[in-house]
Formats: C-alpha cells, structure tokens, sequence
C-alpha cells in the first residue's frame, strides 16, 4: 500500500511539474508541445484553457487534428487543432487565427503541427483564447 501511495505522489508531483509550468508572457521561447506524449498534451492544452491569462503572448509549436466547422445558418467558419487523450475520450484544443493572409490550413481532419502566439481576448463579455498561427504543417 505504501509503494501505491509513493509511485501516486510522484507521478502527480510529475504531472503538475510538467503541465503547470506557463512561460513567462511575451517571452521569446517557444513552448514546445510536441514533444509530450498524447495524454499530457492533452492535460496541458485543457490546462492552458483554464488558465489563459496565464498563457496570453506565449509561442506555442503543437501537433494536434485540423478540425473546421462552419455554423448550419451561414454563420462563421470555425478553424482550430485538437488533441485527444490516450483514450480518446476527451478533447481539447483551440481556436485558431491567421497570422496572415497567406496562411493555409489543409483539408478537414488532417494531422498538423502549427507555430503561433497564444492570445485571450474579450469579445462580447466572454473572454476567448486564440492560437495565432504563423506556421503550418501537415504531418
């Protein structure tokens, strides 16, 4: 019982070591995403969504699914990368922008690794976080 207990203080001081370490906003170092395995991906993409303000201007290098859905009653275009947890269960991403205009995100459902900065911004009194992606790749 004392070998359970010490392996699951370890790995939690583990997990929380890697997914709560938030770069310093604005700060010049990418964090890079795409080295972690697929559920701390997933723990750290649905951590920064709960902590976004802690994230605001930091560059961010993910791998994750395109995913796009356009709103049935004409409305906008959704663009965002998603990551799964090893069970494929649950499901976190975001939202994604253009950098530029001469950005181009692929067809639905591809795999992609995406570069860009992490934003939060107010619109309509809901507060909303954005990848800005000035890079793109299909993987």
């Amino acid at each position: 019982m004392k070998k359970i207990i010490i392996f699951a203080a370890g790995f939690l001081l583990f997990v929380n070591l890697c997914v709560s370490a938030a770069p310093a906003a604005n700060s010049k170092k990418t964090l890079d995403l795409t080295k972690l395995g697929t559920t701390i991906l997933y723990a750290q993409v649905y951590n920064m969504l709960m902590e976004a303000e802690n994230f605001n201007g930091t560059r961010i290098k993910m791998r994750g699914t395109y995913y796009e859905n356009k709103d049935i009653n004409e409305g906008p275009l959704f663009q965002c990368i998603i990551v799964n947890d090893i069970a494929g269960c649950c499901s976190a991403g975001f939202d994604l922008l253009k950098a530029e205009k001469s950005i181009k995100f692929p067809k639905h459902l591809t795999e992609i690794e995406v570069e860009g900065t992490f934003i939060v911004r107010e619109e309509d009194g809901i507060m909303r976080s954005y990848l800005v992606v000035d890079k793109v790749d299909v993987v």
